[in-house]
């Protein structure tokens, strides 16, 4: 059976954005909604964080869940009325003093989905 990612202690993004220190070299879980503009950046985020968002970094490839994410991006490609949520598995690692101040080392996306905004 696939690994699902169950071994990583649940995080909320608000939380890891608010205090990286607290989970840097830490691997986590977290729901979360996909972030990109297909070309420079991209990252995971929660709604009720604002505008921030945890930019992917460092990730090594192939990584699980992938081509089931880019499906669901093409899908919402577009789409202001769309976005793909996700539960992301990775490392986190911060970055004091520097903007943004953490990132994730992605090891896998499960439950890829598209759903309303």
């Amino acid at each position: 059976m696939a690994d699902q990612g169950g071994a990583a202690p649940l995080a909320k993004i608000c939380k890891i954005i608010s205090h990286p220190g607290k989970f840097d070299g830490r691997r986590i879980s977290a729901q979360s909604v996909v972030v990109t503009d297909y070309h420079a950046f991209s990252g995971v985020a929660d709604p009720a964080c604002a505008n921030a968002y945890l930019p992917f970094a460092g990730s090594r490839h192939p990584i699980v869940g992938e081509m089931d994410l880019d499906r669901a991006l093409q899908q919402v490609r577009g789409r202001a009325d769309k976005q793909v949520a996700v539960r992301v598995v990775g490392v986190v690692t911060a970055h004091p003093g520097a903007t943004p101040g953490a990132t994730i080392a992605v090891d896998g996306f499960y439950d890829v989905r598209v759903v309303p905004k």
